[in-house]
């Protein structure tokens, strides 16, 4: 575990007198040590299905968020902790003042928490601090007396929302949300795997992406969808996609990407493989990640990569695009023993590597 983790669950714990009620945790990062708290737990709702299941595991009522939300719950108070983007942080506060009048606020001091805090108390909002550490902070926010009035500061507080609905250039139509990657534009590493497979649809069909077009597609790390959605409606038509990710609104952006156009698929959590129960697809495509939170963290991209033989048909394909400082070619090498680079530009490499293992 980080040290910044270490340091958020020594801070939380001196504050374990503050509550009185349960408390209704709102967006805890995955890697929080739920059992450190030392106050009672109500429900703890998340956009990251591995903290939905940590806290399951716990015996902590726990849900997967991914619109809107309902905290069926006893009496609680809100504690929010302040996520790494901007823009999810603003959404998970009008959604927690929707249902409770004030609520508790704690980020790292590097999060951008503290210059939201003096934005709020600059409009007025009743906010102060509460505590502060080398790497924590912890405010309350209290509603006032005409909390639309106050919900309605907050909202022009908020960062320009990016567009959460756009199309590619070739009429893929992108639904997204706050806190998904790279929200509201497409980034430049798919924008390449995106210009690799164009150009390899206008070569003769023997030597298009493969063999043959794939009948069992995984997007891995589906973010809003863009990849399994392309290859649906500009490739693989009759391909059954199952779209994986670990972030709630993510998810939910894949399915509203996946509906806009006309298509299908399964859409599920899953840490990597985690869900999957050892099924084997034709294709495995991604933008792997390689950050949790605001931690760089190689681990999930290392086992995409040395997992998928596991996952893919004999002569199934791994679709990779990365920036190109990252460690991948020797993992490819390892995991399939060969891969081949298909396009660069400078920062992203596109991968291709082939052969799932027999079983």
């Amino acid at each position: 575990m980080s040290s910044s983790h270490c340091d958020l669950n020594a801070f939380l714990q001196r504050h374990r007198e503050r509550w009185q009620q349960p408390l209704c945790l709102l967006a805890p990062p995955a890697e929080l040590q739920l059992s450190a708290l030392s106050a009672p737990v109500a429900l703890s709702l998340s956009a990251d299905w591995r903290q939905v299941l940590q806290a399951q595991q716990q015996g902590i009522a726990a849900q997967l968020v991914g619109e809107t939300f309902d905290p069926l719950s006893p009496p609680s108070h809100p504690l929010l902790f302040w996520p790494k983007a901007k823009e999810e942080g603003f959404w998970w506060l009008e959604q927690a003042l929707a249902h409770w009048p004030s609520l508790d606020l704690v980020g790292d001091n590097h999060s951008g928490l503290k210059a939201v805090a003096k934005n709020l108390a600059q409009a007025g909002l009743s906010i102060h601090k509460v505590d502060t550490a080398k790497r924590t902070s912890l405010y309350r926010l209290q509603l006032s007396d005409q909390p639309t009035q106050d919900l309605a500061l907050i909202r022009t507080l908020a960062p320009v929302a990016k567009a959460s609905q756009w199309q590619t250039e070739d009429q893929l139509t992108l639904i997204s949300r706050p806190g998904v990657f790279s929200h509201g534009r497409l980034d430049e590493g798919s924008a390449l795997l995106l210009e690799v497979w164009r150009e390899r649809l206008q070569e003769p069909a023997h030597q298009q992406l493969g063999q043959a077009r794939p009948k069992q597609l995984l997007d891995m790390g589906c973010g809003c969808g863009l990849l399994g959605a392309w290859l649906l409606k500009h490739y693989a038509s009759a391909a059954q996609l199952c779209a994986t990710d670990v972030n709630g609104l993510a998810l939910a952006a894949t399915q509203a990407t996946l509906a806009a156009n006309g298509l299908q698929g399964e859409v599920l959590p899953s840490d990597i493989y985690s869900s999957l129960d050892g099924r084997r697809f034709d294709w495995i495509v991604s933008n792997p990640p390689f950050h949790t939170g605001q931690r760089t963290d190689y681990s999930l991209a290392e086992r995409l990569i040395r997992q998928a033989p596991q996952h893919l048909h004999p002569q199934g394909e791994l679709w990779l695009v990365a920036n190109r400082f990252l460690p991948w070619p020797e993992l490819l090498e390892a995991s399939f023993g060969q891969y081949q680079e298909y396009a660069q530009d400078g920062r992203y490499a596109v991968y291709w590597a082939r052969g799932g293992q027999i079983k």
